[in-house]
């Protein structure tokens, strides 16, 4: 719902609200608002009690809670989320969690896996951000072929799209960037 962008919402994704930038689900959702309320609490507080003053509160609810909470498009929550993350200064706090949340992936990974195979580090960034340590990602940390990686997101029902991502990073003509690749590049 709305740009996808920096202040997109997906209401009931699978059964979780997820939103932003790089649309964090459930309890990862939660981390992420709660990034941008401990680096800016004033303005965070100002938009939150502007709807509703208990919605500061929802940062201190469960991981399981935020795993199933969906929102109504257009309510109260769902107006203060898209204002929050349309925000200026919110949006330079997501692009900042944002990055730091996927080198911590890549990290992960490399550190793990000993594997810095770009099409690996795609898919298991995907599996990661549906369950950071669930049995999809604990397996792909076993030092398996990127093929063998692709099998067990395939025949794991929580992760959504796994064949329509799998071929994608597949495609030859799709370009992976890295830090690496654009040195030296004037984009």
């Amino acid at each position: 719902v709305g740009s996808l962008g920096a202040n997109g919402i997906n209401p009931n994704d699978s059964g979780s609200l997820s939103i932003g930038l790089t649309q964090m689900r459930g309890s990862n959702a939660k981390k992420l608002l709660k990034y941008l309320y401990d680096n800016n609490p004033v303005e965070y507080a100002a938009i939150a009690n502007k709807y509703d003053n208990r919605f500061i509160s929802y940062l201190d609810k469960s991981d399981d809670w935020w795993e199933n909470h969906s929102i109504v498009d257009g309510d109260n929550e769902f107006k203060y989320i898209n204002e929050l993350l349309d925000n200026d200064n919110m949006i330079k706090l997501q692009y900042e969690y944002c990055l730091n949340y996927e080198k911590d992936i890549i990290d992960d990974i490399v550190s793990n896996c000993g594997t810095s195979d770009e099409k690996y580090i795609l898919l298991f960034s995907r599996c990661y951000n549906y369950a950071p340590w669930g049995t999809t990602p604990e397996a792909m940390r076993t030092g398996i072929t990127y093929e063998e990686a692709c099998e067990i997101a395939r025949n794991d029902k929580y992760i959504l799209k796994a064949d329509e991502l799998i071929n994608k990073i597949n495609n030859d003509d799709i370009e992976i960037v890295t830090i690496e690749s654009l040195k030296g590049e004037k984009r």
